[in-house]
């Protein structure tokens, strides 16, 4: 794994991370198929403060990522993203909203009911995988989440183009 690369990436995670709630990532070493890797995991501690959330809301987050191959792209990052993991959960541990990515799926599960009494906790709405700057820009937009940062806006880019477009994003 590009170690230079990865770190990057892993300071960025925390940047993002940093506008929303307090915590550090712990980093594992893992071995897969005789790649090197890591796992990334992050837990806020209960106070997500978040105007639509209940109170004790927390996030939890875990990347797994493995090092290319050596004859891989030598512009390449070094390393795959292989599988994410996003939980915004209550306090009594049920998830409110989860991400996971993987070899072979993408979803998002919302807790809750649809009209006519259909659950959504067993429902996996299909997604690719959803960086995480996306994933906290929607927890401030649309849940209310009080950035913890001033300059949280500069952080957080979901669009990748240093504007903010959430009006102009939603046709509604």
């Amino acid at each position: 794994m590009r170690q230079a690369q990865f770190d990057r990436f892993r300071d960025e995670v925390q940047e993002v991370l940093s506008c929303i709630c307090a915590g550090e990532l712990t980093i594992e070493d893992i071995e897969d198929g005789g790649r090197e890797g890591v796992t990334l995991s992050f837990v806020s501690p209960p106070k997500l403060a978040a105007m639509k959330l209940p109170a004790g809301t927390t996030l939890t987050v875990a990347f797994v990522a493995i090092g290319l191959p050596p004859d891989a792209e030598p512009d390449a990052e070094g390393f795959a993203i292989v599988e994410q993991l996003v939980f915004v959960r209550d306090r009594n541990g049920r998830d409110l909203l989860m991400w996971a990515f993987g070899p072979n799926t993408g979803y998002l599960s919302v807790s809750g009911t649809m009209r006519g009494g259909v659950p959504l906790d067993s429902i996996k709405l299909p997604t690719g995988f959803v960086p995480i700057d996306e994933i906290a820009y929607l927890l401030i937009d649309r849940f209310g989440v009080r950035p913890l940062r001033e300059d949280w806006a500069t952080i957080i880019d979901p669009y990748g183009d240093g504007d903010d477009e959430s009006e102009d994003a939603d046709p509604r």
